[in-house]
């Protein structure tokens, strides 16, 4: 049975790429054609891999059951569609109930199947609200909306399930995630680990750097935390630990730098093409926005890795880099890298893109006997990604629901004018609550959830206090991603922990405090725009690119208390002193904030440099030394 299910799931998930595919060269049908036919995917797909991995065989049955009811409900909604269109806002023919109804009990048991009983239990309130709230009180009272209008904003009239959250998956996400997994089936992870041992042969923290650019070049085309924890974390983390790295600091680093792929251009995580829909823009704008913002990320991390090696007095294994591999390997992932950036910066759309990355990953590997990919490899591929990113269209079709409650029913205004009451017309306060918000939504739910509903809500706020649409959804997105490393939930440390057999609290702990930088920056660009691309003059764009790489610097030696060796109490003060005058400058934009905060921490670099080299000389010939750390 097992075997008979990879098989159909194989060829389903075949199918499905490549009516993707084809759709980026060809009109087929009109856009909510292309939705339905998503989600039919979609749902076969999800109830066939929860088929085959169920445990208890009776309840196969059921399970494939509702496979054949997603098939018969969106196929009737293809065949029913001008029916269905002129229907919307109402609905009068009982077998349009019976479907309606059918389509939002399949989307919501197929999401609990893939992502657990959070998502569902999201929706079913959604729900309950749309429908009861009329005896709630104010402010959360509701019109006494009728039945059928209900059941056509939920799916029925091409809202909700069927609305813009499943578009994106269908236009825009779903075959860069395939790109992603045809990369993995390729090879191309060979080369970012070959690639990734060159620090260690540079940096006295070169192990932990080898995770950091591992991470970062993984995550620029699969955009996912966890699953990059897993790629590069079953190589990295033993090295780390090899080098000297407790298990505790070895798994938050790798989770830190690979929770830093959703950031990371150009493909980032899938919430970004969610957030092009609602902005408006072209993706490759936002992508173009998200660079320096996600360096000053991968810096900060640098940074404390490298601190955490002096502190520890590490010396890297020195891993031999094997430029045969790189010039075997690279060209798989550089090239179709290449194609990808060059498509989006002509402007041509996102799937357009994706369609010919895929063709030149496949094409590249024809070139080279041993990147050839076998034929059912290349299609076990391909159904292993249109599982996953079924997995992401459906929790987009449940978030569809979530996100039309608050459109219909008035909730998401009414929620603002909270915010907007609760803040006292502050912009600080307002951001303090989207930042906890996102940060609590994201412990519980995927990152594009958490963003999706902060960003529906609170920041049409922001935007009326003055923040920009690009700062203010960027602001929501970084903070729904850097929940993956905030306890107590923290998934990505948690992945991190289990390869490297820690403890996961320390580990939640140590992951927090690697990607402090993570917190801030979201901050910088609020109140720095010049980050994200955005208009600023000359003069504050140069300063900017000097001041932040310092303030992250010097919060990282606050932070750890170390630099080249441990630094007084004294120093600490005057770090501290560096980060407060940083500060200042980047919300005043004052230049007499910005010149001491140099010239100070500069004078503090060179006199821990000097420590450390009067440490070097010291030790070999006395055995201890007078400085400290």
């Amino acid at each position: 049975m097992t075997n008979l299910l990879n098989g159909i799931i194989i060829l389903v998930g075949c199918a499905m790429v490549l009516y993707h595919l084809v759709s980026t060269q060809f009109v087929l049908w009109s856009t909510n054609h292309h939705i339905i036919a998503h989600l039919g995917f979609a749902l076969t797909l999800i109830f066939l891999s929860t088929a085959r991995k169920i445990q208890n065989k009776n309840w196969i049955p059921l399970v494939l059951t509702f496979m054949v009811g997603g098939i018969a409900v969106t196929s009737y909604m293809l065949i029913r569609y001008p029916h269905l269109e002129l229907s919307i806002g109402f609905i009068r023919e009982p077998i349009d109930w019976v479907v309606g109804i059918l389509l939002v009990i399949l989307v919501i048991e197929a999401c609990r199947e893939a992502w657990g009983i959070i998502f569902p239990t999201l929706a079913i309130i959604a729900i309950l609200y749309f429908s009861f709230g009329h005896y709630l009180p104010y402010p959360f009272r509701t019109t006494n909306f009728p039945d059928d209008y209900i059941l056509s904003n939920l799916g029925m009239g091409f809202k909700g399930i069927l609305g813009t959250t499943l578009e994106v998956s269908a236009n825009y996400m779903f075959l860069f995630i395939i790109f992603g997994a045809l990369l993995g089936i390729a090879g191309s992870p060979r080369f970012f680990i070959e690639i990734s041992k060159l620090p260690s042969r540079l940096l006295a923290g070169g192990a932990a750097q080898t995770a950091v650019v591992s991470s970062a070049l993984v995550g620029m085309v699969t955009g996912q935390s966890i699953s990059n924890v897993v790629l590069t974390g079953s190589f990295t983390i033993p090295f780390m630990k090899k080098a000297g790295y407790t298990p505790e600091q070895a798994g938050a680093i790798e989770a830190t730098a690979s929770t830093g792929g959703q950031v990371m251009p150009p493909v980032m995580g899938v919430a970004v093409f969610l957030m092009a829909s609602l902005l408006g823009v072209h993706y490759i704008e936002i992508a173009l926005a998200s660079f320096y913002p996600a360096f000053l990320y991968f810096l900060s991390i640098a940074f404390s890795v490298q601190i955490i090696a002096y502190k520890n007095r590490l010396k890297s294994p020195k891993e031999s880099l094997d430029m045969g591999e790189v010039v075997r390997w690279g060209p798989l992932f550089l090239i179709p890298l290449g194609v990808i950036f060059s498509l989006l910066l002509l402007r041509y759309t996102p799937m357009y893109a994706a369609f010919w990355a895929i063709m030149t990953v496949i094409g590249v590997s024809l070139f080279r006997k041993e990147t050839r990919m076998p034929f059912m490899k290349l299609a076990r591929g391909f159904g292993d990604g249109a599982v996953e990113a079924s997995k992401i269209g459906i929790s987009l079709a449940v978030i569809g629901i979530v996100v039309q409650t608050f459109h219909a029913t008035g909730l998401g205004v009414t929620i603002a004018q909270l915010v907007e009451s609760m803040s006292g017309g502050y912009l600080v306060v307002a951001l303090l609550l989207s930042m906890v918000l996102a940060l609590i939504l994201g412990c519980g739910l995927p990152t594009i959830a958490a963003y999706a509903i902060v960003a529906i809500v609170i920041v049409p706020v922001m935007v009326k206090m003055g923040v920009s649409p690009l700062s203010g959804h960027l602001f929501v997105f970084w903070f729904a991603i850097v929940s993956a490393v905030t306890p107590p939930v923290a998934f990505a440390a948690m992945a991190g922990a289990a390869i490297a057999k820690a403890d996961f609290w320390k580990t939640g702990v140590e992951a927090f405090k690697l990607a402090i930088s993570g917190f801030l920056v979201p901050w910088v660009i609020i109140v720095w725009p010049s980050v994200t691309l955005q208009s600023q003059p000359l003069g504050q764009v140069l300063t900017g690119i000097i001041a932040l790489p310092m303030a992250l610097l010097a919060l990282s030696i606050v932070m750890y208390n170390h630099f080249f060796v441990r630094i007084y109490l004294w120093e600490r003060v005057l770090f501290i002193l560096v980060l407060s005058l940083f500060t200042g400058f980047f919300i005043t934009k004052v230049y007499a904030f910005f010149i001491p905060a140099v010239i100070l921490e500069a004078t503090l670099i060179i006199w821990q440099r000097k420590r450390w080299k009067a440490r070097e000389r010291f030790e070999p010939v006395m055995g201890s030394s007078p400085y400290p750390g």
